[in-house]
């Protein structure tokens, strides 16, 4: 199935229902269907065909999104950039057979580009619908999208979605969101991030439709207002966020599901959630490695969930035999939504993709056949005294007892060769009274020995929302040497 296909179906069906209502300009599916039609002519007279790879830079939502079905159309293959990294070299660009950005994308590194923006989209706006070219033959193994993850180290590594995978993946999509013609989705984060990609593109295969607004031109919570947004991904700091500035006389919408993603959503926010805002939230666990795993809509914090249909998962020691059931170990998976392994790096799919199954690098254990519980990164287990703690599990609490806007954990070694927890947090400067104690007093269940606070600008992330651990590792290091010069702002605990 293609998705002009399906939007050609509701252009036909209904053709002045909206498609896309961005920035106060809104399209019908009619008009979408025909800027498809022209846009895929103008990509095929610039050289673009089945195979060749396209990226795309554009910070226009409309045009970006219209760009990626005309090339799923052509059989071309897809991938999105941000407009900061072009600033240095990239190996997207570098394999792209064209790069199509707008104006004030500097791309002039790219083996070939096409400057793109509003004139291009009205120049081929001109061109005629009656000949529209017929797509090639779609078949289930022709590559369709280039999804890229970092996951925490900042080591951006590419993978290539053929059709069956991504026709698996908006199925999910479409189910988990259970969208409809009535769906409104708020789009909150760029293209680049898979998951906003494929909502996005479910979405409208279901006939609902995608709402943009600006930061600058309207916040989130009035934009879910203005727009009756039915369904909206927010990260859990985005969510946290929105609940902080809702205004007094915020009316909860009738409808709202907000998934959340990249990190566990804490119950206290969740209820704060429930109480002011949504109808349901839930959290998606999931990597672009292996799609979605799990959903959880529970309201506590133990970070677990049924596990997806066509979803199978194995817990594992560090050899790869499986456990007992209720055994802590790592997690592997594999799915019909799953890819082969990385692009150009052969030594990181080894790693990853063993027969037949992929290793996300997060530990978990099984209750019961289909229920899995995620306890956090394997490999970022915090060892304190022999005893193993996740990061996120101190994060949680941080984050829900010190009001905090966020927070993250990570482990230093002392001068004595020990392990000592440290605890990144910011905030927003008005009630830094008590902060050290606040803190210390929300893990007071756990036995951690002495703990180091250090308030920061920022936590590091990536796109996906997840810690940038090795990002967090550096500007906690730097900190803790202006310490012992005296001039830095952090403060042990």
């Amino acid at each position: 199935m293609l998705t002009a296909e399906v939007i050609a179906y509701h252009a036909a069906e209904r053709p002045d229902s909206i498609a896309f209502a961005i920035d106060g300009r809104e399209t019908s599916y009619a008009t979408l269907d025909g800027d498809v039609g022209r846009c895929g002519r103008a990509l095929a007279a610039e050289g673009v065909s089945r195979g060749k790879l396209v990226a795309v830079g554009a910070d226009d939502l409309y045009l970006h999104c219209l760009l990626l079905i005309a090339l799923e159309e052509l059989g071309a293959p897809s991938a999105s950039f941000l407009r900061h990294e072009v600033e240095s070299p990239h190996p997207l660009r570098a394999r792209a057979d064209l790069v199509m950005a707008e104006p004030h994308f500097p791309v002039e590194a790219a083996r070939r580009n096409l400057v793109i923006g509003d004139q291009w989209l009205q120049r081929i706006r001109t061109l005629s619908e009656s000949d529209r070219a017929e797509p090639p033959p779609a078949t289930d193994e022709d590559p369709i999208r280039i999804l890229r993850t970092s996951g925490t180290t900042g080591a951006m590594k590419m993978l290539m979605l053929r059709r069956r995978q991504q026709e698996c993946r908006l199925q999910r999509y479409a189910a988990q969101y259970q969208f409809t013609r009535a769906s409104r989705y708020l789009v909150s984060m760029p293209l680049t991030v898979g998951h906003i990609y494929g909502a996005v593109m479910a979405c409208l295969r279901s006939g609902g439709r995608i709402v943009f607004e600006s930061p600058e031109r309207m916040p989130i919570a009035r934009t879910i207002a203005a727009h009756g947004v039915t369904d909206a991904t927010l990260m859990p700091l985005q969510l946290k966020q929105v609940l902080d500035t809702l205004p007094g006389d915020f009316q909860k919408p009738g409808q709202l599901t907000v998934c959340s993603f990249g990190a566990p959503i804490s119950a206290g926010l969740r209820m704060r959630a429930l109480e002011r805002l949504a109808t349901d939230v839930y959290n998606d666990y999931g990597c672009n490695e292996a799609g979605l795993i799990f959903l959880t809509r529970s309201c506590d914090d133990s970070g677990s969930g049924p596990i997806w249909p066509g979803v199978t998962v194995e817990i594992v020691d560090d050899s790869g035999r499986p456990v007992p059931k209720g055994t802590a170990g790592r997690i592997r998976v594999r799915s019909e939504a799953m890819v082969e392994g990385y692009l150009d790096d052969p030594e990181a799919t080894r790693r990853m993709f063993r027969e037949g199954w992929f290793y996300p690098g997060d530990s978990g254990l099984l209750l019961g056949r289909r229920h899995l519980r995620v306890l956090g990164r394997a490999d970022e287990l915090l060892n304190i005294g022999g005893g193993k703690r996740a990061p996120v599990e101190l994060e949680q609490l941080v984050l829900r007892r010190a009001g905090v806007l966020d927070a993250g954990a990570l482990s230093i070694v002392n001068a004595d060769g020990f392990e000592e927890v440290c605890i990144c947090v910011t905030t927003d400067g008005r009630h830094d009274e008590g902060l050290q104690a606040r803190v210390l007093d929300a893990l007071r269940e756990i036995q951690l020995g002495r703990v180091i606070i250090v308030k920061l600008d920022v936590i590091p992330r990536n796109d996906a929302g997840k810690i940038r651990r090795d990002r967090l590792r550096q500007i906690v290091e730097g900190a803790l040497r202006g310490v012992a010069r005296g001039d830095a702002p952090a403060g042990p605990g």
